[in-house]
């Protein structure tokens, strides 16, 4: 699908055929789609902002092949509840999902290397369990996410950015790291509900942990 083919449309269901391999950037931006059906998909990439402020679209299943959610691919998705990932995905990119403020329920594939700034920025997630793969949670990951409670950092985790719990005002309980070296400026700011960081230091004492 190249990119800009339905932008601004008014299609409300689509069906891909097993051919599709791309969606280009901004292909169904902006438009009323409600429904996407998959069946036998080959669908390997989706272009940056394909699916931004597609707001009538309220569930989506990606099938295995797809590699890489593009940056801003669901931005603005606001009625969007549930997402399904396929296994198949390692990367996340910035501000994937930002603003999709209905969104609930999400896996998290356990093959993830890559969470990029902002990407479940204001959604609805309510809890989140860092896959092996990410050692980095970038600024701002989930700043604004009301419903956030519960997080649980995989050992190998060794940076906090800026911003990636601010404002999370439900969020009650961290479980670290063995390998954190770095927290972030407001990091944890506005999360006025926190009442327990588990944090493990394992290698001597903690003078290269930066704050």
């Amino acid at each position: 699908v190249a990119p800009y083919a339905f932008y601004e449309s008014k299609i409300g269901r689509i069906v891909f055929p097993p051919a599709l391999i791309k969606i280009g950037e901004y292909a169904f931006a902006n438009s009323t789609v409600q429904e996407i059906i998959q069946t036998e998909s080959n669908l390997q990439e989706i272009g940056k902002s394909a699916f931004s402020s597609c707001v009538n679209l309220k569930g989506l299943i990606l099938a295995d092949g797809l590699t890489e959610v593009s940056p801003w691919s669901f931005h603005n998705c606001s009625n969007l509840e549930t997402l399904v990932l396929p296994e198949s995905v390692t990367s996340i990119g910035s501000a994937a999902f930002l603003y999709c403020k209905k969104l609930k329920n999400i896996n998290i594939p356990a093959g993830l290397t890559t969470l990029a700034v902002n990407a479940f920025s204001s959604t609805a997630i309510e809890s989140f369990n860092c896959p092996s793969g990410i050692t980095s949670l970038e600024g701002a990951l989930f700043s604004d996410c009301s419903q956030l409670k519960e997080v649980v950092l995989h050992p190998n985790i060794e940076s906090i950015g800026n911003s990636v719990f601010e404002n999370c005002i439900s969020l009650k309980h961290v479980n670290g790291g063995e390998e954190l070296s770095f927290l972030g400026y407001r990091a944890f700011y506005g999360c006025n509900q926190l009442e327990k960081i588990e944090y493990k230091y394992i290698g001597g004492d903690r003078s290269d942990m930066k704050i």
